[in-house]
C-alpha cells in the first residue's frame, strides 16, 4: 500500500515536469503543445500505482530500473498526446532518447542486453523505413511520417526487438480495426482521416510492458513451486 501511494506520488512529479518541459522542448520544433487537464495528470499517476498492484513483480527491480521505464512511459505518454492533437511527434521525445535506452541497457537498468537494446533500434529503423519506402513508391504519397520510424526506433532501443516487432504487430492491428470502424461509420469520408498512428504504437508499447512483467510474474510463481 505505501509503495502504490508512494508510486502514486512520485508519478504526479514526474509527469508535471516531464508536461511542462515538453511543451518547451516541443516549442523548439514549432510543434503545438496543449496542456493537459489536472484530471489527465493524475489518472497517469493512477495508473502506474495500479501497475504496481496489477505487476508486484515491478518491486523486485532496483529504483534506478524502475526510473527508467518510468522515463520510457512518460515519453511515450507525451508522444501519444502530440500525435493523437497534432499528427506531429517531436524528435525530443523519441529519437533523441534512444542513445539513453542503449546507456540504460550498458548499465543493467532495463531487462534487455546491450546488443539486444541496439538491434530494437535497427530493427524499427528498417521495417518502418522499408514499409514508408515501398508505401510512397506504391501510392505516390507519404503514408507514413518520419516521427512514427523515430518513435519506433525509440521503442525498440528500450524494448529490444522482441518488444519492437510485437509493438508494430499489435500497433499495425489496432491502427487497422480502428481505420475499418471508420470506414464503417463514416464510408468513403473516412479516408480522408488521417490516423495518428504513432497513438497506435504507444499503446502497443504499453500493452508490451504490462505483458513483459506479467510473464516475470509467472516465471517467478514457477520458480516456487519448483
Amino acid at each position: 500500500m505505501i509503495q502504490a501511494f508512494t508510486s502514486f506520488a512520485v508519478a504526479l512529479f514526474c509527469a508535471s515536469v516531464a508536461h511542462i518541459l515538453a511543451a518547451f522542448l516541443l516549442s523548439l520544433e514549432k510543434i503545438t503543445y496543449r496542456f493537459l487537464h489536472p484530471v489527465a495528470l493524475v489518472l497517469f499517476a493512477l495508473s502506474c500505482s495500479f501497475f504496481y498492484f496489477f505487476f508486484p513483480a515491478i518491486n523486485y527491480l532496483d529504483y534506478a530500473t524502475q526510473s527508467t521505464y518510468l522515463l520510457f512511459c512518460l515519453a511515450l505518454w507525451i508522444t501519444a498526446h502530440t500525435d493523437a492533437q497534432t499528427l506531429l511527434i517531436s524528435r525530443f521525445v523519441t529519437l533523441f532518447l534512444a542513445p539513453l535506452g542503449w546507456l540504460a541497457a550498458q548499465s543493467g537498468l532495463l531487462l534487455i542486453t546491450p546488443l539486444e537494446s541496439v538491434i530494437g533500434a535497427l530493427l524499427g529503423l528498417i521495417t518502418l523505413g522499408l514499409t514508408a519506402r515501398l508505401a510512397y513508391r506504391w501510392t505516390g504519397q507519404e503514408s507514413l511520417g518520419q516521427g512514427d520510424i523515430d518513435l519506433l526506433i525509440f521503442i525498440g532501443a528500450f524494448l529490444g526487438p522482441i518488444g519492437c516487432w510485437q509493438t508494430l504487430l499489435i500497433g499495425s492491428i489496432t491502427g487497422s480495426l480502428f481505420g475499418i470502424a471508420l470506414l464503417l461509420m463514416y464510408g468513403q469520408k473516412a479516408r480522408t482521416f488521417q490516423l495518428p498512428f504513432g497513438t497506435f504504437l504507444v499503446c502497443a508499447a504499453l500493452i508490451h510492458i504490462a505483458h513483459m512483467f506479467s510473464i516475470i510474474k509467472c516465471l517467478e510463481v514457477f520458480s516456487y513451486c519448483s
